[in-house]
């Protein structure tokens, strides 16, 4: 079994986003990543981090999943459209909490949910955005870090 590590405190906060709303089947969520990254590529940007995504439910309908690709880029805004894509000069959740594995096998990223839902309920937390999935690699390990946007009443 995979490691969980959990933190509470995070931040996610970059300037100069563009963001790419799909409908993708689960399976083929790699489509939409490919199709955002080109879109914005095409339109005079570079990549400035690694591209991330959200998505309002973990399970799709009819294996479908409605997901927002992120792909945070170095340039000001050019001017340029990029059909179908948001561009925000700042982008920002100042609460959230978050757990990271090393996993890319189903079961564990279900533990995750697991893991970060009780978090939520442990600390009488509610849900204020998304769930955002990011992934980078480190030493040669892809970690995924899975983020939500928390309040308190």
């Amino acid at each position: 079994m995979t490691e969980i590590l959990e933190g509470r405190n995070q931040t996610l906060t970059l300037s100069n986003v563009w963001s790419v709303n799909y409908t993708v089947e689960v399976d083929k969520i790699g489509i939409a990543f490919k199709d955002a990254l080109d879109s914005i590529t095409a339109a005079g940007y570079t990549l400035k981090t690694d591209l991330f995504y959200s998505t309002p439910q973990v399970e799709g309908h009819d294996g479908m999943l409605d997901i927002t690709v992120y792909l945070p880029v170095n340039e000001d805004y050019l001017g340029e459209e990029v059909e179908l894509a948001e561009f925000n000069s700042y982008f920002s959740i100042s609460t959230m909490y978050g757990v990271r594995i090393s996993s890319t096998n189903p079961e564990d990223f279900d533990k995750a949910l697991e893991k970060l839902q009780a978090m939520l309920i442990e600390d009488d937390a509610e849900e204020a955005s998304p769930i955002f999935f990011m992934s980078s690699k480190i030493n040669g390990t892809v970690y995924t870090d899975i983020r939500i946007g928390v309040r308190f009443e």
